[in-house]
């Protein structure tokens, strides 16, 4: 008996954690969500008969929620039960508290679509079955949020292919379920994949372990198993970084999944490209001989080995994983000297030349002359690449380009390339380094590019296009367009570092180069067509507050004259913000500190950790959005705004108070939520044939690393990091005040092109 109270008092904890944080709320939604739970707990209990005895306080508190007189029953069959849970949902979201109510946002979850809706709904009870049958699980809160976020996430439409993947769920015993889990565990083909379904798998252990469906006073005491820490089902791309620290190794992996769906609901469109084409960025670190050691003493290793890894891909001088300046003279001369009487030494120096993985080698279209040599073409495409501004651009882009090397390697040397082995070089290597007392590895000559490029302050997404890195791992090159005149010079560069640390002539024979064209985004406009654009809609502006003053506006006059005014503000904020284009788009006024023009921006809120970032508006912008308040202010002190169209006036009040997002449309007379999807809506009644509404995150990275910003400074405006890299972390030097060299060549381009604010106070009549 003391064991089952011990128990009993671990379910009640849940419960009461569970119910704290749905019933917050006024009656009518609080007997909505009670009626969910207890539509699912009779879901589970239909199919589980057994499993009552789990529910039976869970119940009791919900119907407590319930309001006198009615019945849960007759609530959920009503039609309207799926579109009030969704429409709370949709509110939540709006408010950005899905994390923060994550009990709340998983009873809401719902979709409107039937396909498919069993099968969720089936899940749904299953996940909070979990929920209650954690209180005899080890490490039950990581479970508990893995649990629940699962259940909600699956009504997202990009879940569609994962949950036809899924078994029923009530076909099968909670034992053979586990099996089916672990089975289809072993067979996952992406790391994406794998991380989904040992949530599924977890929450069947659980329910298989912790419930005793058929005695269920006979209580099992079983601790869920600790995950099987291996890399069976996990697919590695190539990658530099390979290391072993201390008996734990650790693998950088990109997961790739193209997962866009046209008929996505409309809180999952517009994402970026970075966001749609490279789902994962990790780095896997698992100790093979210890797959059972303690959780909590991997994970904090786990922490420091990835710390070691942040700090290694910054290439510091100082880092025992890079080059020495003297490793690299010693190499290239010993190179010079040796050539003909050691033939591997050829692909060590294309290696450091080419900054790729000999593993990749044989794969690359090289061109030879006169027996040496001469290039190698590299393939570079992006899903942009499939969406061009036909009717805007003026900029050349093709998918490849040319690299022109040095004449110094055989071209006897390609066929070897297909049969030489690690051990070899790595033998080579070390006759190397016992002759030369050096400290050189595979892993060093290979990032010797990236070190020159790291030293000279070049761009990351022009380091790794040349050293053809996977697109997936740098989410800046989604945004970035390259003259390829641009990446031969820095190539060009890169020649002349080695032939001085050498002593050896590296020319490049520049008559062979008559590439003119760009490659990478195809997004961005010419200067020439961005300007006519902006300028253009500012003189329609202007133009159209000159005709009538406020105080004899309509409804009807002040929708048109706002529309184009947030239409221009949204062209110009993101161009000078980089602001993604999500469901309230450029956030609230109170995010803008309009006196030192400090933006707090959090455009990436679906993931777990805050990835906010802080950017400096120049002043033309500032100006712009005091314009534009004064603008709402004017629209307030219309006479007939309030009686005609109080929800409208309201919207305006909230714009100005910070309440809501202070950017919004005006449709029919009604406030529209500003979007991408809005967004774009508008540009097509304007005549601008935008493909994409991150245009302008495309258009400014390029305007950005074209003017010389330094990439790490550029990467902090944009919102890109790399292994959990923060900008403004223990690993970086950069300040505020960095963030004033965009902002200086952003308000260079507004005040050159005659962009202004707009004197609303001299046509508003009070």
């Amino acid at each position: 008996m003391e064991q089952e109270t011990e128990e009993e008092l671990g379910i009640i904890d849940i419960i009461n954690e569970l119910c704290a944080q749905v019933f917050q709320y006024e009656d009518e939604i609080n007997h909505m969500m009670a009626s969910e739970i207890l539509r699912l707990i009779k879901r589970f209990e239909s199919h589980i008969p057994n499993s009552s005895f789990y529910f039976s306080s869970l119940k009791d508190i919900c119907s407590e929620q319930l309001l006198d007189g009615t019945d849960f029953r007759t609530h959920v069959q009503s039609p309207h039960h799926t579109d009030r849970l969704h429409t709370h949902f949709i509110r939540l979201h709006k408010g950005r508290q899905l994390g923060s109510n994550p009990y709340v946002s998983f009873i809401l979850a719902t979709t409107k679509n039937p396909l498919l809706s069993e099968k969720r709904d089936d899940y749904k009870a299953f996940f909070l079955a979990t929920l209650i049958a954690t209180n005899n699980v080890n490490r039950t809160k990581d479970i508990r949020n893995q649990s629940i976020k699962e259940g909600r996430l699956l009504f997202d439409p990009r879940r569609k292919k994962l949950l036809a993947m899924l078994p029923n769920i009530f076909s099968m015993s909670p034992e053979n379920n586990a099996q089916i889990f672990e089975q289809m565990l072993e067979q996952a083909e992406s790391v994406s994949l794998y991380n989904q379904l040992e949530v599924y798998a977890k929450a069947a252990s659980i329910i298989a372990n912790n419930w005793d469906i058929n005695d269920p006073e006979k209580k099992r005491n079983d601790m869920y198993p600790k995950p099987n820490y291996t890399t069976q089902g996990i697919y590695f791309r190539p990658h530099e970084l390979d290391i072993d620290f201390d008996g734990l190794y650790a693998r950088p992996y990109i997961d790739i999944v193209e997962n866009i769906n046209a008929n996505e609901e409309e809180m999952f469109k517009y994402k970026d490209e970075d966001s749609v084409y490279g789902v994962a960025q990790n780095t896997l670190i698992f100790n093979p001989r210890a797959i059972r050691s303690d959780y909590e003493v991997e994970q904090l290793r786990s922490s420091s080995v990835n710390a070691n890894i942040q700090r290694n891909s910054l290439l510091f001088s100082s880092s025992i994983s890079v080059a020495t300046f003297h490793e690299i003279k010693l190499f290239t001369q010993y190179f010079f000297k040796h050539v003909d009487e050691e033939p591997n030494l050829s692909i060590l120096m294309l290696i450091m030349l080419t900054g790729r993985p000999v593993e990749v080698l044989d794969n690359i279209p090289w061109s030879t002359i006169s027996g040496f040599i001469s290039s190698l073409k590299v393939e570079y495409v992006l899903p942009s690449t499939k969406i061009e501004n036909t009717a805007l651009n003026t900029i050349k882009t093709d998918k490849s380009f040319t690299i022109l090397l040095p004449r110094i390697i055989s071209s006897k040397i390609l066929p070897k390339l297909k049969i030489v082995s690690h051990n070899e070089l790595e033998t080579l290597i070390r006759e190397l380094n016992r002759e030369l007392r050096t400290y050189l590895t595979l892993s060093k000559l290979t990032m010797v590019f990236s070190q020159f490029c790291r030293m000279q302050g070049i761009d990351t997404v022009i380091e790794g296009v040349l050293r053809g890195a996977e697109v997936a791992s740098m989410p800046a090159a989604f945004y970035t367009q390259i003259n390829v005149k641009r990446l031969f010079e820095v190539y060009e560069r890169y020649c002349s570092y080695l032939s001085q640390v050498s002593g050896k002539e590296l020319q490049l024979n520049e008559a062979l180069f008559n590439q003119e064209h760009s490659v990478g985004s195809t997004i961005p406009i010419s200067e020439s067509c961005l300007l006519t654009i902006l300028s253009d809609l500012q003189s329609s502006i202007i133009d159209r507050l000159a005709e009538l003053p406020y105080s004899e506006y309509a409804v009807s006059d002040l929708a048109d004259t706002h529309n184009m005014i947030v239409y221009h503000i949204c062209n110009v904020l993101a161009f000078c913000s980089g602001y993604r284009p999500v469901l309230g788009w450029f956030g609230s006024i109170d995010d803008i500190d309009l006196t030192n023009g400090f933006y707090w921006i959090s455009d990436k809120e679906s993931l777990d950790v805050d990835t906010s970032r802080m950017i400096k508006l120049p002043h033309t912008c500032i100006a712009i959005i005091e314009s534009y308040l004064v603008h709402c202010r004017s629209a307030l002190e219309l006479p007939s705004l309030l009686k005609l169209n109080s929800r409208l006036y309201n919207r305006f009040k909230q714009a100005l108070s910070g309440e809501k997002e202070f950017l919004f449309f005006i449709d029919e007379e009604n406030p529209v939520l500003l979007s991408g999807k809005s967004y774009l809506s508008y540009a097509d009644s304007f005549n601008h044939p935008f493909k994409q509404a991150n245009w302008a995150r495309h258009q400014s990275r390029t305007y950005a690393m074209h003017k010389g910003i330094h990439s790490e400074i550029i990467d902090q405006w944009f919102g890109h990091n790399k292994y959990q890299y923060l900008h403004f972390g223990h690993f970086s030097s950069l300040s505020l005040g960095d963030l004033s060299q965009i902002t200086s060549i952003l308000e260079s381009f507004l005040q050159d092109h005659g962009i202004i604010g707009f004197a609303f106070h001299a046509t508003a009549k009070k």
